[in-house]
């Protein structure tokens, strides 16, 4: 008798614990996927106000510089034609306790003025807010 009320004790709060992490305040990938389209679109068009606004508050880069950067050393230009060409995959990680949140990777293809790169937009949303923590673009 004692083990089967063992065994209940723990199915329990294994159960209570999937909710718990389940239930959290994740990012869907729609959410990531829309508000990178609208980070893409920002940079193209030179509006790092609407760019900025996109990112995490925790981030603190200067976003100007940052892309002038990853244009001149992966020979990119985000003022040009850009398209997703596949979202590539997933990763996704309902709490994180290194951003202490939920985390969002995407990855994607994309072509840039006929150019074709791979790019990682991380978002994170936790109790200081929601938005892009970090990104990566490769040639």
């Amino acid at each position: 008798m004692k083990l089967k009320a063992t065994v209940l004790i723990l199915v329990f709060c294994l159960l209570a614990c999937v909710c718990v992490v389940g239930c959290g305040d994740g990012i869907d990938g729609d959410e990531a996927q829309s508000k990178t389209v609208e980070f893409l679109r920002a940079l193209k068009a030179d509006d790092y106000e609407a760019a900025s606004a996109l990112l995490h508050p925790d981030v603190s880069d200067n976003l100007q510089a940052r892309i002038e950067a990853v244009e001149a050393d992966e020979a990119l230009n985000f003022n040009s034609e850009m398209t997703i060409t596949a979202f590539t995959g997933f990763n996704s990680v309902l709490y994180d306790s290194n951003v202490d949140g939920a985390r969002y990777v995407l990855y994607m293809d994309i072509t840039i003025d006929g150019v074709e790169a791979e790019a990682a937009i991380e978002f994170v949303r936790n109790d200081v807010g929601f938005g892009i923590y970090a990104f990566e673009f490769d040639r």
